[in-house]
């Protein structure tokens, strides 16, 4: 289940797809993930199609993943998503010591600014001022 988010800006649109919850906002998407789901190139082509709906490929926007379950990424889905025209920033929204060490290792697939936070606010600020930036 996906947590309620009182987030200040209005939230587009919101999907469900078969790997977790993606809600849409001007300049980021939030994606929560379903517990013990495996995150592979043909299962993000979901996420893919949701970015080009709202993004059209010219927009600048980030993606922040909030991490609340345990789930595999294969890190090759970073290589795809950094050839992606318009995603600027990916943050992550997690405490755990888990996720802190994994994120060293996928920053060296997605090459672009990556970071990992506490709270989906301080991921939130990180990406619209990474997003301002690059307009």
């Amino acid at each position: 289940m996906r947590p309620i988010i009182y987030n200040k800006h209005k939230c587009l649109k919101s999907y469900a797809t078969d790997i977790g919850f993606v809600d849409v906002y001007q300049y980021h998407a939030i994606f929560y993930a379903k517990e013990e789901v495996t995150i592979t190139l043909e299962s993000i082509l979901s996420l893919v199609t949701i970015a080009e709906t709202h993004y059209q490929n010219h927009s600048h926007f980030a993606f922040i993943s909030v991490r609340k379950y345990a789930f595999c990424i294969d890190p090759t889905v970073y290589e795809v998503l950094r050839e992606y025209k318009g995603l600027e920033a990916f943050a992550i929204v997690s405490t755990k010591e888990e996720d802190i060490e994994t994120i060293k290792i996928e920053k060296h697939f997605f090459k672009k600014p990556m970071k990992i936070f506490p709270t989906l606010a301080s991921a939130i600020e990180w990406t619209n001022n990474i997003i301002l930036t690059a307009k």
